[in-house]
């Protein structure tokens, strides 16, 4: 999801009082609850408070790591769907053996033609999010 504010930054949170998705510039933390910027100033002048806590990011950030290849992944699909191979390529051994298994059906078949041109058509940072991993 992508910040309410920030459309060019990703949503780490929602606000608890508008339901806004806020980024990390825009998350203030009070009370152990999440607000956006708007609400936690409008808090702050109704209650008259001490303003709220920035929320500090970790010093560790995260990493998201697309180690796999989303073109190479729908060839496969389209290919050699019916035996799983792009799900195998993709890390998932459990659906790849039921591909196999069931490659006997044209269920994977289809299946293999639909995946391939959704992951053909996928977004890089989309693909990377579902088949990528994280790092510290």
């Amino acid at each position: 999801m992508q910040c309410g504010i920030h459309s060019d930054r990703e949503a780490v949170g929602m606000c608890v009082d508008c339901g806004t998705y806020i980024c990390v510039v825009c998350l203030n933390k009070e009370g152990g609850k999440l607000y956006c910027d708007n609400c936690a100033q409008l808090r702050n002048l109704s209650a008259q408070i001490t303003p709220p806590q920035r929320y500090e990011a970790p010093s560790q950030a995260l990493v998201l790591v697309q180690d796999k290849n989303k073109v190479a992944a729908g060839v496969l699909a389209l290919l050699l769907g019916s035996f799983g191979v792009h799900k195998f390529y993709l890390g998932q051994m459990g659906w790849g053996i039921m591909y196999f298994l069931f490659s006997w059906t044209f269920i994977p078949w289809i299946a293999g033609i639909v995946e391939g041109i959704s992951y053909l058509t996928m977004r890089d940072e989309e693909f990377a999010r579902r088949y990528g991993r994280l790092l510290r």
